[in-house]
């Protein structure tokens, strides 16, 4: 049996309830869909898929996310940064 380690997070419960509802409707469940994306993340040594603000006015994406948008980006230009230096 493979060993596994857990993984706390906090998020907000309306967030969760509507990412489950699409999980489930897709036939996965949280703990692999998280799985993917960190399997993702270690494939392409980063994000996996770009982060913009969507032009939307889905309650996800308004304004308290835009600080966390953009602590995203600066962290994918440093990640892109140190990648570029360590590949030289």
């Amino acid at each position: 049996m493979a060993k596994t380690a857990n993984l706390n997070v906090r998020i907000d419960p309306d967030l969760k309830s509507h990412v489950h509802g699409i999980l489930e409707a897709s036939g996965l469940t949280p703990t692999v869909a998280i799985e993917v994306y960190y399997r993702q993340i270690a494939r392409k040594r980063g994000i996996p898929f770009e982060i913009i603000a969507p032009e939307t006015t889905d309650v996800y994406y308004l304004q308290d996310n835009e600080e966390a948008l953009a602590l995203a980006r600066k962290i994918m230009k440093d990640n892109n940064s140190l990648m570029e230096a360590l590949a030289k």
